[in-house]
């Protein structure tokens, strides 16, 4: 269907990828719903369907990655650590690693990668908590890879958000080797609305999935909240609540 709106090559895909991914969400909903009700019998049945879909969600991370090999070098990004002899800034920088673009069009579109691998991996390990009497230590180990993965995109994510925020600039350094940068924070200047809102897809999925880490899914939901107040979405707001939502 993206075609017919004028997307191709690498968004076309990713459009595939989240309808696949919507699709499978979808029927393991279905699939919870109908757990309660089933009776002893039906156990089976219900375990085989949880390994289908365990199986087709691996089959779309493994699209994902897939997908990321064909991006452009110059779309990719680049890796800092903040070296000050003062710590970083706290607010909005989770900690001293943090990652740059060539331009806030790429940040997006990793960030976009980012949270739909993470919500990948919360998909599976919802499936696998389904299939685990049938299968108990290799689940078992699925889960642990999907946990160490997530954990990888998670770090990735948090890494991105100072610079999609335009909270410190890059340049090279001069009289430096090649591919070295000067990093200049610029943490006193105003967020942009538009900026804020480029950042609010991903981090309220990053804020609402299971298997994040709590110290920084509170600071997502801390990000979000933030946010939400720069764009005026009140909704967003709730974000550092009880009440935020869960996927």
């Amino acid at each position: 269907m993206g075609s017919l709106f004028g997307e191709h090559s690498l968004e076309l895909d990713y459009d595939r990828i989240i309808v696949r991914i919507s699709n499978v969400r979808h029927q393991l909903s279905t699939l919870l719903q109908q757990e309660a009700s089933l009776q002893t019998t039906s156990h089976e049945l219900l375990i085989s369907r949880a390994e289908q879909l365990n199986k087709e969600a691996g089959d779309i991370d493994k699209a994902l990655e897939d997908w990321t090999a064909q991006i452009p070098s110059d779309r990719c990004y680049q890796r800092h650590t903040l070296v000050d002899r003062h710590p970083w800034p706290r607010k909005h920088f989770y900690s001293s690693i943090i990652h740059s673009y060539s331009s806030p069009t790429y940040a997006v579109f990793w960030n976009h990668y980012f949270a739909t691998r993470m919500l990948v991996d919360s998909t599976r390990l919802r499936v696998l908590e389904l299939s685990r009497p049938n299968s108990d230590d290799f689940a078992h180990k699925q889960q642990q890879e999907c946990l160490s993965h997530m954990k990888v995109m998670v770090d990735n994510l948090a890494s991105s958000v100072p610079f999609c925020l335009q909270r410190f600039k890059v340049a090279d350094s001069p009289n430096s080797l090649p591919c070295q940068y000067s990093i200049t924070l610029t943490t006193n200047e105003e967020i942009k609305p538009y900026m804020a809102g480029l950042t609010i897809w991903p981090l309220t999925i990053a804020s609402s999935l299971e298997g994040v880490d709590v110290k920084q899914k509170l600071w997502f939901k801390t990000e979000l909240a933030h946010l939400g107040r720069i764009v005026g979405a009140g909704v967003l707001e709730c974000a550092e609540t009880d009440q935020w939502l869960e996927l």
